[in-house]
């Protein structure tokens, strides 16, 4: 009997020896925190302060003028004759600037001619020297032709009368269309037309003087 329990006791203290230690937790604890705070503080404060203030102050001013030709009044400029038909000097064309003088010119036409075809009211004035003629044909496009008398050496009138004949008109005559600029110093006078014309124009002084002149012609 002594013995059996004896057994029995050597028995449960062996079983006592191999019971699990369970003082080891069964649960993965791991509670490793990243607490990696790495905060980027890099503030690129570079600021680009260039302020190029070229300012191109370019003041070359051109006060070239071109004046052009004027009438010299002592120039000695050769009388001619004219290349007709009959009175009239040359064909005045577009473009043209005629340096003359009214030496050596026609002395058909008078003060009275220029007041039967109604041009200025001249009466007082004879017009009895000579003039010069000129011949402008006008195509009828509608445009504005316009002669300029440049007359500073002398008092010297323009006349533009319709004249279609080859034989200069007289105070017997008449026209349906004649204008004078009678200002001191030259004149101008612009002539429109929508149908081709012909005209005659004079450069004549009310006093004979027999001077040079410029007379020009621009069309359109």
């Amino acid at each position: 009997m002594r013995v059996a329990i004896f057994f029995i006791l050597m028995i449960l203290g062996c079983s006592s020896k191999f019971e699990d230690d369970s003082s080891e937790p069964g649960i993965d604890g791991d509670s490793d925190t990243d607490t990696d705070s790495d905060t980027d503080t890099d503030t690129d404060s570079d600021t680009d302060s260039d302020t190029d203030s070229d300012t191109d102050t370019d003041s070359d001013t051109d006060t070239d003028t071109d004046t052009g030709l004027s009438v010299d009044c002592d120039e000695d400029i050769p009388p001619r004759t004219g290349t007709g038909p009959d009175c009239i000097t040359e064909a005045l064309e577009c473009g043209d600037t005629f340096f003359d003088t009214i030496e050596g010119g026609t002395s058909i036409t008078t003060g009275a001619a220029y007041e039967a075809w109604y041009c200025a009211p001249t009466a007082e004035l004879d017009y009895a020297g000579t003039e010069r003629v000129y011949r402008m044909d006008h195509p009828g496009d509608s445009k504005s032709y316009t002669i300029t008398l440049d007359s500073p050496c002398g008092e010297l009138d323009l006349f533009a009368m319709f004249w279609e004949d080859d034989t200069c008109p007289t105070s017997s005559h008449s026209t349906t269309e004649c204008d004078a600029d009678i200002s001191a110093g030259g004149g101008e006078i612009s002539i429109w037309n929508s149908s081709p014309r012909s005209y005659l124009i004079y450069v004549d002084g009310p006093d004979g003087d027999e001077v040079n002149f410029s007379l020009s012609l621009n069309c359109g």
